[in-house]
């Protein structure tokens, strides 16, 4: 078969007499069945084209041409929103054959309610909205569909760019005992398992004491993981630079390496670090710290979108990992609204049990100290946040890079998922 463009609707373009000269052609190297179509990505949206699909069955005259010129089958597309309307066509001998495709998209259960005429046909409304998703490559979602499963849609479609390929950066010495002793944090879920790889940073002169700390923490590693039924073995680069040139091999590594999960330890005297934190887009970023209670993780969530992506980021890695516990917050300056509503929403999306509470928590003060105060009272190790909410959280995350928020965490590692 072929699909064929009746009507381009650009200057110049191909019209209705060059399409039926092609169909005959096409029809003598022995195509089968020809199904009509109109315009292209540079016509669909003028506003001749919107005029033209915005009519019931808006190819019918051109595939009626089609159909008595050829010997072969054809099957007419294009704003055929009903039953009626395509036995209508049919009876009319306008096409042999009707294609379905938004109209599908819109009710997946489109045919059967043909044959069960006492179920009502969503009827896709024309807007184009799927259209446009596609062409700004947001993926396929349609306004018709119910909003739980477009929200989920679009969470599956953010997914695909994303991955939890682990890059683990080191400098020194302290930063070797900072990752042995987070190791609860580095290791994935058995299905994800795969070594993470290593990123030595040290100056062009060698230091013959952290060479041999990298040799002994290469063997750790595997000593540590093997067991766990990783299979492949770990990746290690050694970056011999300059300290001011670090921050660039990083960033090389990440884009080049497609890592999407980052682990960084916090270094007061490095700003690069910090300033990574917030460069670097669509990736969850480690800031690891010394503690004793890692397994013990407080999410602060705003309740937004953004709080979707870290739900599925922590069902994907921390959550189900044994002897971890989780304690979902959200801060709440004035009256309750619908928080709780909104909560079980966000787990239906995600897929969450519905036994995983929230705590609301109302306060008259700043965001920052009341969570500061619940993190220090109730000695969580680990902090897991999106990048961009829409809430007071934000300002917390973006107000001040390097002496705003990471100077209110003490021993802390925080997760940032964007």
């Amino acid at each position: 078969g072929f699909r064929l463009i009746l009507e381009e609707w650009v200057p110049d373009g191909i019209h209705l007499p060059e399409a039926l000269a092609f169909a005959r052609l096409l029809e003598k190297e022995g195509v089968v069945y020809l199904s009509g179509s109109a315009g292209t990505y540079n016509s669909l949206f003028s506003t001749g084209a919107l005029k033209m699909t915005a009519k019931s069955a808006y190819l019918k005259e051109e595939m009626e041409k089609l159909t008595t010129q050829v010997n072969i089958p054809t099957i007419i597309a294009g704003k055929i929103a009903t039953p009626l309307i395509a036995e209508n066509l049919l009876r009319r001998g306008i096409s042999d054959l009707i294609g379905l495709g938004r109209p599908l998209r819109a009710d997946p259960g489109w045919i059967s309610k043909v044959r069960n005429s006492d179920k009502k046909i969503i009827e896709c409304l024309n807007c184009n909205q799927c259209l446009k998703q596609v062409v700004l490559e947001k993926g396929f979602n349609c306004s018709r569909w119910p909003k739980l499963l477009r929200k989920m849609t679009e969470l599956e479609h953010k997914l695909l760019t994303r991955n939890y390929r682990a890059l683990w950066i080191i400098s020194d010495i302290r930063d070797i005992e900072v990752f042995k002793n987070s190791l609860p944090l580095l290791v994935q879920r058995k299905k994800d398992r795969s070594y993470p790889t290593i990123l030595f940073l040290q100056e062009i002169f060698e230091d013959p004491d952290f060479h041999l700390a990298q040799q002994n923490f290469i063997q750790w590693t595997r000593n540590k993981l093997d067991p766990m039924g990783f299979s492949d073995t770990p990746s290690h680069y050694i970056v011999r630079e300059s300290k001011d040139n670090w921050e660039k091999a990083v960033r090389h590594e990440i884009d080049h390496g497609n890592h999407g999960l980052i682990f960084i330890c916090s270094n007061q005297d490095q700003p690069w670090r910090i300033r990574l934190l917030y460069k670097e887009s669509s990736k969850a970023l480690v800031h690891l710290s010394t503690n004793n209670h890692p397994r013990r993780v407080m999410v602060p969530v705003d309740l937004s979108d953004a709080t979707l992506l870290v739900m599925i980021f922590l069902k994907k890695t921390l959550m189900g990992k044994k002897n971890f516990s989780f304690h979902f917050v959200h801060v709440v300056k004035g009256k309750s609204g619908h928080e709780e509503q909104r909560w079980n929403e966000l787990k239906k999306i995600v897929g969450l049990g519905k036994n995983i509470p929230i705590e609301l928590i109302f306060t008259k003060n700043k965001v920052i100290p009341t969570l500061i105060t619940i993190i220090q009272n109730q000695r969580y190790g680990t902090i897991v946040m999106g990048k961009r909410g829409l809430s007071g959280i934000k300002q917390w995350l973006l107000g001040s890079v390097s002496a705003g928020m990471l100077k209110n965490l003490k021993d802390q590692s925080l997760l940032l998922i964007d």
